[in-house]
């Protein structure tokens, strides 16, 4: 006769086995404890809980279920069910059991800690909250409950609160990584930075080999303006964790504050590279884009006239057999007008490297890379044989700002047409005619140069403005009264282009404005015309086509009172890129 069945020697051993890590042998003695005792629902639930430590949850679920049609009252199974719940991200069945678990057991820390748990998974957090506080007050040691607490305060903007409670889980357990870190966080959001981070170098000895905590420091260094330091502790998290995507982004944000923005796109670059999705990796590289791209390329895109009439004159000039140079492609589109209209090969060329890239890759992008090439060069550079295999038939150009030659047009199409065209080259564009006009603009005037605003000499501001150079400006929208005819200041044919003149000793040409009001002189408003050729002409007046490149405002330091009948003269003085004026 065999010897008969001890249970409860059974379930010790069970308890002894899972204590001791032996998961699959205290399954084993459970199993043989429920087929002895197959009504026992606390074995059932035991055995269940052994399925959701190894996540085999259709098994635990089968039995906590069993559990409970044999003793609805049966606790431990309704918790263990509630928690599987929480797993599988079934937040309102786990909320919904758990609460009633909760008020049938008001005394059990465990459960109470488990019901404020799936509160916050349901982000009731407010309910959370007295919850939480009471599972603290009756179990001060209790350190689930102190980190859920301290955790729940600082989420809802309470560090008065949280600070004490994660010191408090420092003295019951000083190596406890999670709430060494959040402290950290939380002292330097009060300013306690000298604190902060010597927490964050404990955090570093209690694990050297977690790269969150190597990042959270470089962040801290970022934050406080300690660049080496946070670029160290950064590249020492990345070092640990390669596609570690916010680490990137700091670095890159970093190397932006040092104006490295070759390195600032690399760093952006590798943060979208391990995650695609990043906002601030995708926003932040935008921004080094825009910023290294001057902003008038985007007006200029969208001015509609520019484009057709550039269209037009190079749909007109250029040939099926034509060799072209475009200096100063910028977006590549008027290298790819060119080769629309039937251009054998266009050659770009555009300074800004990292605009001429997306030239290039816009060229390819419309299938043009056969028909034209981008180099990132100024147009100086480029040499027959190497980058242009023979002088350009046509040479296409739109390097021209809101005063005509402040990006150096003239050098660029002086030494093109000299070193790069064929004798019998054409211009676009060919010709451009400035005018101009006196006038009265007090709220621009005050500022040239700063004197007295609102009644204070804030004349130290002075030294930021560029003094004699001019700007520009929407008439249409600036408040001004003209005192002079519009008269015309210079003619430049590109065909027949002036003598490079230097800075310092400028082309000085006499202009007569004939007043029509009187008034005080403050400055000079002028804009062109823009010749394609001799058919097509557009024109940055205020009421002209062109609207990019509005109009140009010279104010003169010392203004002079005009009358009406005079002829006032001033002194015009052009070099190959500056224009400027002296009575």
């Amino acid at each position: 006769m065999g010897l008969s069945f001890d249970a409860k020697a059974c379930y010790e051993q069970a308890v002894s086995a899972y204590q001791a890590g032996q998961i699959p042998r205290a399954v084993e003695l459970l199993e043989e404890l429920v087929r002895h005792e197959p009504d026992n629902d606390y074995a059932v639930s035991a055995l269940g809980g052994m399925m959701l430590t190894q996540q085999r949850y259709p098994e635990a679920q089968q039995y906590f279920e069993k559990a409970l049609s044999l003793n609805p009252n049966n606790i431990d199974a309704s918790t263990n069910l509630s928690i599987l719940y929480g797993q599988q991200g079934r937040f309102t069945e786990s909320l919904a059991l758990v609460e009633k678990i909760a008020l049938q057991a008001p005394e059990r820390i465990d459960i109470q800690y488990n019901y404020a748990t799936a509160l916050m998974q349901a982000q009731k957090y407010q309910k959370a909250l007295p919850v939480l506080e009471q599972v603290v007050a009756n179990q001060g040691d209790f350190l689930p409950g102190l980190n859920a607490l301290s955790s729940l305060y600082a989420y809802l903007g309470n560090r008065e609160k949280s600070i004490p409670l994660l010191k408090r889980i420092l003295e019951l357990d000083p190596n406890h990584l999670l709430s060494t870190l959040t402290l950290g966080n939380l002292l330097v959001d009060v300013g306690q930075t000298t604190e902060a981070e010597e927490l964050y170098l404990k955090a570093i000895d209690i694990n050297p080999g977690e790269f969150q905590t190597h990042a959270l420091l470089g962040k801290f260094y970022a934050d406080i303006g300690n660049f080496q330091a946070a670029k160290k502790s950064l590249h020492k998290a990345i070092e640990l964790k390669q596609d570690d995507s916010a680490s990137y982004l700091l670095l890159g944000n970093l190397a932006k504050e040092e104006s490295d923005f070759k390195e600032a796109e690399r760093f952006y670059k590798l943060a979208l590279r391990y995650n695609p999705n990043s906002l601030g990796g995708q926003q932040n590289l935008r921004r080094l884009y825009n910023r290294l791209i001057p902003a008038w390329h985007f007006t200029m895109l969208a001015d509609e006239a520019r484009n057709d009439a550039y269209q037009r004159a190079i749909e007109k000039a250029i040939g099926p057999n034509d060799y072209v140079l475009d200096i100063g492609t910028g977006s590549g589109l008027l290298s790819m007008m060119a080769a629309r209209a039937g251009a054998r090969q266009v050659v770009a060329c555009e300074m800004h490297e990292k605009l001429a890239e997306i030239a290039q890759k816009i060229v390819t992008d419309n299938n043009y890379e056969d028909k034209i090439t981008v180099y990132p060069k100024k147009s100086t550079e480029l040499k027959i044989g190497q980058e242009l295999s023979e002088r350009a038939d046509v040479i296409v150009s739109e390097i021209l700002d809101c005063g005509a030659i402040g990006e150096g047009v003239l050098p660029s199409v002086r030494h093109a047409i000299k070193s790069l065209a064929k004798e019998k080259v054409r211009l676009i564009p060919s010709k451009v005619q400035l005018y101009g006009q006196l006038i009265e603009i007090p709220a621009r005037s005050k500022m040239a140069p700063i004197r007295k605003i609102s009644g204070f000499d804030l004349s130290a501001f002075e030294q930021f403005r560029i003094p004699n150079e001019y700007i520009r400006i929407e008439l249409s929208s600036e408040q001004y009264r003209p005192l002079s005819e519009v008269i015309p200041l210079e003619e430049i044919d590109f065909y027949k282009l002036p003598p490079a003149y230097t800075d310092d000793q400028p082309f000085r040409k006499s202009l007569s404005f004939p007043i029509i009001d009187e008034g005080e002189a403050q400055a000079i408003v002028f804009w062109f015309d823009l010749n394609l050729d001799s058919d097509i002409m557009v024109s940055t007046h205020p009421d002209g086509v062109l609207k990019h490149w509005g109009q140009s405002l010279f104010c003169f330091e010392e203004p002079h009172v005009v009358n009406t009948g005079q002829h006032k003269q001033l002194q015009m003085l052009r070099s190959d890129h500056i224009l400027r004026f002296s009575w």
